[in-house]
């Protein structure tokens, strides 16, 4: 967790600097406090970025719950609502942040401490009461319909994210094994590849090594698919509007797709190796079985939704069946990790964490069964 401590540490850095740069009347850099807010929200967001990269529970599983839980209800809002300004920050128009200024009127005569030193002091006429106008500017967020000032949602926010790492700590063993994230470990498959091209090198006929060899490439494509469009699929989750909503929907139909490529071709790739000699590979298909089901209904669902919007469900395509008014209900509504669509939910969280389960028990190993042996034989 070092790595998402010292990005907590990054954004605490930069808190008391927002907080010294707002409310100046006179500041050298015009747009300081938007520099320092920009550096603060990007570096809060990557507290849970590296959790996800360092640990393979946090994002498909520990998450999600912890978002969901009553208790951290008000955390939640908060993150979701600076993870969305993060994301405008950083990838479109600026952060949501207004900004207002407060009049300070001052007689002659008077000074004006500045919080980085430095005086004003007012000259004009004795007794003249408004003799100058200082400005100074408050920087606010407007969360549920409420003026909040900046600074103070950002300290908020910063005893959100102790409270999770505390959380995530007491919730993990010192015996859990850092994560080289689901998108990180395609490589896994990649060199099982290699091992299956190198025999391909040596053997001839192929006995069906070039099908395996092909196999062993798709599904480790479709496995960075897979963790790289959940990924977008989270960050969309923090975008407002109807922007939000569709981006949703098209990383889902991204991640339905890509998941199914993942299974057929592991499913292949289990035709053309030896049980016996391999059984792992058989037993990921097994156990995931009902998650493998789950997965083509919904990934029917989001190919052909207009059919289904049009026609409903026909049994003979995939039972049972589903009427259009129950279709029309959900069309692929999203609600945290999950799916809908009429009165069928699928959980994507739970689709992730089999292709990371396949990937743990199967990929690590079959390199080594492809792994060539060779003799030697001297004469």
């Amino acid at each position: 967790m070092e790595r998402a401590e010292k990005k907590l540490r990054e954004a605490m850095f930069f808190l008391p600097k927002m907080r010294e740069s707002e409310g100046l009347a006179v500041g050298n850099e015009p747009e300081e406090f938007d520099y320092y807010l920009s550096a603060f929200l990007s570096a809060a967001r990557s507290v849970t970025m590296a959790l996800d990269h360092e640990y393979k529970t946090f994002k498909p599983a520990w998450f999600p719950k912890w978002l969901a839980d009553e208790r951290n209800e008000k955390e939640a809002k908060l993150h979701v609502f600076l993870t969305a300004d993060r994301n405008r920050e950083v990838h479109r128009y600026g952060s949501r942040r207004d900004e207002q200024s407060t009049e300070l009127h001052m007689s002659s005569g008077q000074v004006y401490e500045h919080p980085r030193g430095g005086r004003t002091e007012v000259l004009g006429p004795p007794g003249m009461a408004r003799a100058a106008t200082l400005y100074l500017p408050e920087y606010y967020f407007v969360i549920d319909g409420a003026q909040r000032k900046v600074t103070d949602v950002a300290q908020e926010y910063v005893g959100v994210l102790k409270r999770l790492l505390a959380d995530f700590r007491a919730d993990h063993t010192a015996g859990v094994t850092p994560n080289r994230s689901a998108m990180g470990d395609f490589n896994d498959w990649l060199d099982a590849c290699g091992w299956s091209g190198l025999q391909l090198a040596f053997r001839r006929p192929h006995d069906g090594l070039e099908r395996v060899h092909l196999n062993l490439l798709l599904v480790a494509r479709a496995q960075f698919a897979v963790d790289r469009s959940y990924e977008r699929l989270q960050d969309a989750a923090a975008i407002d509007g109807i922007e939000g909503t569709l981006l949703q929907f098209l990383d889902a139909h991204a991640f339905l797709v890509s998941a199914d490529l993942f299974w057929r071709a592991l499913k292949d790739l289990d035709a053309k190796v030896d049980p016996k000699a391999f059984p792992p590979l058989r037993e990921a298909l097994d156990r995931n079985e009902s998650t493998r089901t789950e997965l083509t209904k919904a990934r029917n669902h989001i190919v052909h939704v207009t059919e289904r919007v049009r026609e409903g469900r026909d049994p003979k395509r995939g039972p049972p069946a589903m009427s259009k008014e129950v279709f029309r209900q959900a069309m692929g509504l999203i609600d945290g990790t999950k799916i809908r669509f009429g009165d069928e939910s699928f959980d994507l969280a739970d689709q992730l964490h089999a292709v990371v389960d396949v990937r743990d028990s199967v990929a690590r190993e079959l390199g080594g069964t492809l792994t060539p042996s060779f003799t030697v034989t001297t004469t």
